[in-house]
């Protein structure tokens, strides 16, 4: 009995070095690095002293909005603070309401029946801005789990890589695109992503997405911080993502559905309705969500009609104030 527990003792060490050994990491997926890009969206969020016009949500505005563009029409300081969907909605509301400050205006564009966050994403954020760590949870439990699981994950990671680097071993380099777009450098200083917008665009997946049709858990969150949010004096809107045309057309009736539940039980503005950011599929970079250039222009123009008159008003509201 002592020589099997003396045994398995050994096989155990030598499998769990194995494990740590294997899954070394040599290679991780690009949105690991992107999300880094949290880092100059909240840089330029510190340098605004007044009021802001803060956007948010997933990467379809990330990848959908020239912030310059807007500031220059509408005449007030621009920061695109959204990033990706896959941080959760949870953790966008939590960061708003860490960052927000009295005249504010916030527009929130979340993906379609947003759900919570994907740990890994999170965590890869806080190792780029530790401050982050107070937009998720991390229990004992979840920690562990992702401890453990990631280990089993960052192997196959690092076969998927050694094998493609075989499999390219006489192969002429070749410019790798998707390193260059899903990087924490592909953001520009006021947080839009820019590094796609002169690259071939792939369009959106042949395979349209299909939506999930219940009640969206995601209202009453933003219920919540919008009365946190009102208590400091900031205007909060709602507008639709960006989404490809084959798509929408294959969730038409959930997202007519969803619209109208918005309107019915949502207690901030829906500003937007959900067919203004739908545009052909050759539009969109290489996602249902990552407009082009020239669908982020479209987009950006249309964003500038709906929040001009939001921004007229604090305008008026400043010029009321300076007259006292």
């Amino acid at each position: 009995m002592r020589t099997f527990l003396i045994r398995l003792l050994i096989f155990s060490a030598l499998f769990a070095g194995l494990v740590v050994i294997a899954a070394y990491k040599l290679a991780q997926p690009g949105e690991m690095d992107y999300v880094g890009g949290i880092v100059v969206k909240h840089k330029r969020l510190n340098e605004i002293k007044g009021p802001r016009l803060i956007f948010a949500g997933g990467s379809n505005m990330a990848f959908g909005l020239d912030s310059k563009a807007v500031e220059d029409s509408l005449k007030i300081p621009v920061v695109n603070l959204a990033l990706h969907g896959g941080l959760g909605l949870d953790f966008m509301l939590e960061e708003l309401k860490d960052v927000v400050r009295n005249g504010d205006v916030v527009i929130l564009s979340p993906e379609y029946f947003l759900e919570a966050g994907r740990y890994e994403l999170d965590a890869a954020v806080a190792a780029f801005m530790p401050a982050s760590k107070k937009y998720f949870k991390h229990d004992f439990y979840t920690v562990f789990k992702y401890g453990v699981e990631s280990r089993f994950t960052q192997i196959g990671y690092n076969r998927d890589y050694l094998m493609a680097r075989w499999r390219k071993r006489n192969a002429p380099p070749e410019r790798d695109y998707a390193a260059e777009v899903y990087s924490h450098k592909a953001f520009n200083s006021y947080g839009d992503v820019v590094a796609h917008l002169d690259l071939p665009s792939y369009g959106a997946p042949k395979v349209p997405l299909k939506l999930y049709a219940g009640y969206w858990d995601g209202i009453p969150k933003i219920n919540a911080a919008s009365r946190i949010l009102a208590q400091r004096g900031v205007k909060f809107y709602f507008v639709f993502p960006a989404f490809c045309a084959s798509s929408f057309n294959n969730n038409a009736a959930t997202i007519a559905n969803l619209e109208a539940t918005l309107h019915r039980d949502l207690q901030i503005p829906v500003i937007s309705g959900p067919q203004d950011f739908v545009y052909p599929d050759t539009l969109y970079y290489d996602s249902y969500y990552h407009l082009t250039k020239t669908g982020r222009n479209l987009r950006t123009q249309q964003l500038i009609k709906l929040v001009q008159p939001l921004t007229a008003q604090l305008h008026g509201e400043k010029m009321l104030l300076s007259n006292r």
